[in-house]
């Protein structure tokens, strides 16, 4: 072949490969454009998902769905918050894909990557959180390693309050690609506390008509009122004794937002939790609803307190009446006996059977002392005491007259 036929073939040659390697490049840059923003689990069925595991080096909370209900396991399979379980699945479905990250090792290591199941063997601060959602016989939907927020950004200029930057983000690890996702994946990490359905009653001071408190160590105490639309009264009240009005409030309201801290074991008894001589703390609501919540021992923590509730219903009296009710208010007396009679059966069936732990601040709303409840008494006016004068005597007094000496004879 002839020498210039042998140039063409290779400039050709050259060509050819230098247009296959920009279309090459090109065909990179349009798959990564195409799959910046997509949906991160695109084929993710919430629906399907039956058990939520996040695992550390160190602790595992499991969120499951047992008999059509959310659960921690971990919390002896007390209800989880039914709407964070909802909102972290759903938020799931519509994470994006960031930008990739290239990443060794060692850079997994310092975006805490590393697979917790190597922990032990491993800087604890280098390990990820497993996120793994099963479905209904035990496969894996899906599973991310969850690293740690990237560091936070000084901001661009001082804020109108004066804050520094916050970190935005989360490293992740989806089938061995790192990813920074826009979002913080916030309720992976956390402990179980996060996921519990923390909230027991909220029954506001206003459907109230009488509150007791008795037990062993505690004064009885009393208070009620004939309607909702009247003014507690402290039971027993002396003539000279004043109730303070936000300590009465404190206490009829005291089912209002009822949280509770933690869950106790179920395999304590009565006895160490203090409930077998408990302090009882009764209220009574205008429907006939009774809620008893029972105050124990507290805790080895020295802070907070056992405690335990169980309710019933009893329909209240007939209010006097000049005429017999009417057919249609009779129907809506009955209607709303039936609701609060399925309200009181709905919080039995959901807290009857646990013991729970209690923030002190909160428990101490139950134990308040009688007195507490009064305006502190007056305290005695002093009398006026007399002035003396500088040698001690009263300066009011009246003199006292001089006895003369008396004169003696001389002998």
């Amino acid at each position: 072949m002839k020498p210039r036929n042998i140039l063409i073939l290779i400039i050709t040659a050259a060509v050819l490969a230098a247009a296959a390697v920009f279309t090459r490049k090109d065909e990179s840059k349009q798959k990564t454009s195409a799959q910046l923003g997509d949906d991160l689990f695109p084929s993710l069925d919430v629906n399907a998902v039956r058990k939520i595991e996040m695992t550390a080096p160190d602790s595992t909370v499991t969120v499951a769905r047992v008999d059509g209900a959310w659960v921690v396991t971990e919390k002896f399979g007390y209800p989880a918050s039914f709407g964070r379980v909802k909102e972290f699945l759903l938020g799931l479905t519509e994470l994006k894909q960031g930008m990739e990250v290239p990443a060794n090792d060692d850079d997994r290591a310092s975006l805490q990557l590393l697979d917790p199941s190597l922990a032990s063997a491993i800087d604890k601060g280098s390990a990820a959180t497993r996120l793994t959602l099963y479905n209904e016989s035990g496969s894996a939907l899906t599973s991310i390693l969850v690293g740690k927020q990237p560091e936070a950004k000084a901001p661009q200029g001082p804020g109108p309050m004066g804050f520094g930057g916050y970190a935005s983000g989360r490293y992740i690890d989806l089938a061995g690609t790192v990813y920074l996702l826009s979002e913080n994946l916030s309720d992976v990490g956390q402990t179980t506390d996060r996921w519990l359905e923390k909230q027991l009653l909220n029954i506001p001071r206003s459907e109230i008509v009488e509150v007791t408190r008795s037990g062993p160590d505690v004064d009885a105490i009393t208070i009620s009122r004939a309607g909702v639309d009247d003014s507690f009264s402290l039971a027993d009240l002396a003539t000279n004794e004043v109730t303070v009005s936000y300590k009465m409030d404190n206490l009829t309201g005291a089912l209002s937002f009822l949280n509770f801290s933690d869950i106790a074991s179920p395999s304590l008894s009565v006895e160490e939790t203090g409930l077998a001589a408990p302090v009882l703390f009764t209220a009574r609501t205008a429907i006939g609803k009774i809620i008893t919540v029972m105050i124990g021992g507290k805790v080895d923590d020295g802070e907070t307190r056992y405690a335990s509730i169980w309710a019933i219903y009893e329909a209240p009296p007939l209010p006097a009446a000049t005429s017999p009710l009417d057919a249609e208010a009779e129907a809506a007396r009955l209607e709303q006996q039936a609701k609060a009679q399925q309200e009181v059966s709905d919080l039995n069936a959901g807290v009857a059977n646990w013991v729970y732990i209690l923030e002190s601040y909160i428990s101490d709303r139950f134990l308040i002392k009688r007195v507490d409840l009064l305006e502190p008494p007056p305290e005695p006016e002093e009398e006026d005491q007399p002035d003396a004068d500088a040698d001690g005597a009263d300066a009011d007094a009246p003199a006292q007259s001089e006895v003369p000496e008396s004169d003696e004879d001389d002998s």
